[in-house]
């Protein structure tokens, strides 16, 4: 899955809402994710992945962020 909306609260609203549709071994790709203007979305990104599904974002060297989910 491929997030790109430039707004924290619609993208984490979009992750809360299809991350149950994500496979284990799915990718999620969270695109501005380690840029400092969007800095609002990787906060968000980091607090719902860590605390409510155990994940972490690794950062790209492209900007973007990516989430693997496992089972």
């Amino acid at each position: 899955m491929h997030i790109d909306m430039n707004n924290a609260e619609a993208e984490k609203a979009a992750l809360e809402h299809r991350w149950s549709r994500v496979m284990p071994g799915g990718m999620v790709i969270l695109d501005d994710y380690g840029w400092v203007f969007y800095g609002k979305q990787k906060e968000a990104e980091d607090i719902l992945f860590s605390n409510n599904h155990n994940h972490l974002v690794l950062e790209l060297p492209t900007g973007q962020g990516m989430v693997i989910k496992h089972g």
